[in-house]
């Protein structure tokens, strides 16, 4: 029996496939992936991907937009068919949006440290101290989503009569703690590499300001 070698394009294919069938896949990275799977498929940038399913999803609901030709409506309906995780109205409805969460959110969804209902409910809270506060309250205290909810709505009503400012002690720990957690040296080096240069910063504020305590001493 003859073997066939695959072509580039179909074993990216069937990597692509296989691991959207992992088990510990995140929210971001099934996301992620299921847009480069149609990429593939349709021969389309991921732009005009996600451009693509957003305009099915509004011709759909009978919304006024540009004609979809078939053939690339029944490509992405097969496409989801053949993966059966989810159909494509409930992926662009329940799993494409999360790519317009904050950064903050979006960061720890990726890693996987959160429930994407979860991350959706905090991104309701714009003030960003307030929201990176309870983002990490709910990772190290696992909480609920009814528990989180009631936190955001007593945050929102607290704006009305209190101030949201940290304080400093608390600022400097919230910081630490992102940066411990973010790991940026082995998940971002380019990230990384522009957070060292501020620290360099703020270190040598701090060398000059002590060395300018002891000279007045």
């Amino acid at each position: 029996m003859a073997i066939r070698e695959l072509t580039d394009e179909e074993a990216l294919l069937i990597s692509l496939t296989e691991n959207l069938q992992r088990e510990d896949l995140n929210p971001v990275e099934e996301i992620e992936g299921i847009i480069s799977l149609l990429s593939i498929r349709l021969g389309l940038s991921v732009k005009e991907v996600v451009s693509l399913l957003y305009r099915l999803q509004n011709q759909a609901k009978h919304k006024v937009t540009a004609e979809i030709d078939t053939a690339s409506k029944e490509s992405v309906t097969k496409v989801f068919k053949e993966l059966r995780l989810m159909s494509w109205e409930s992926f662009v409805s329940n799993r494409l949006p999360l790519l317009n969460l904050p950064q903050d959110i979006l960061e720890v969804l990726r890693q996987g440290k959160i429930a994407y209902t979860k991350a959706k409910a905090m991104a309701s809270l714009k003030e960003e101290e307030a929201r990176n506060q309870l983002l990490w309250q709910a990772i190290d205290e696992n909480l609920s989503l009814v528990a989180i909810r009631e936190k955001i709505a007593q945050l929102k009503r607290n704006t009305h009569t209190t101030s949201t400012t940290p304080t400093p002690n608390v600022q400097i720990q919230n910081i630490s703690r992102r940066l411990n957690q973010a790991k940026l040296w082995k998940e971002d080096p380019q990230r990384w590499k522009k957070v060292k240069n501020y620290l360099g910063k703020i270190e040598a504020l701090l060398t000059k300001t002590y060395n300018y305590k002891i000279s007045k001493a």
